[in-house]
């Protein structure tokens, strides 16, 4: 009995030789593993913090793109409001000039008319005070012509 005991020890002190090797071997294998995925997760994150350096890069750069033109719109409208307050000025200035010389013009043909009207009735008169002359004139020689 103490054979078989001693041959059964054997085979397990084999098998647990055996299997302290494969176990030595797979821990051996997946620290090599583990070792390559640490690798890879290094080389990736360092790739993901470079991608990411640069984005941000370029939403700075984006950014500061999009202040300058926003700066130049403000400006360009600034302008713009600039000439459209300088253009109503003028034109508002131009609306005056022309509405005093429309008065002006209104004036003075009244003032035309009116002389005109005076001129006209001067005219009647005279023609009035003529033909009531030659009236005159006519009814006395039509006396003096029955006279003779």
């Amino acid at each position: 009995k103490i054979r078989d005991l001693e041959s059964e020890l054997g085979g397990a002190e084999s098998r647990l030789k055996e299997a302290e090797g494969t176990l030595e071997e797979t821990t051996t294998r997946l620290e090599g593993e583990a070792e390559q995925l640490r690798k890879e997760l290094q080389e990736k994150k360092e790739e993901m913090e470079g991608k990411v350096a640069s984005l941000k890069e370029d939403l700075r750069a984006k950014g500061e793109e999009m202040d300058r033109t926003v700066e130049e719109m403000g400006k360009s409208f600034t302008q713009l409001e600039a000439r459209m307050d300088e253009n109503n000025n003028t034109a508002a200035n131009k609306l005056a000039a022309l509405k005093l010389e429309h008065e002006n013009a209104v004036e003075e043909h009244t003032t035309v008319m009116q002389g005109k009207d005076e001129i006209l009735q001067q005219i009647r008169k005279e023609l009035q005070s003529t033909i009531e002359t030659c009236k005159e004139r006519l009814d006395q020689e039509k006396k003096l012509a029955e006279e003779k």
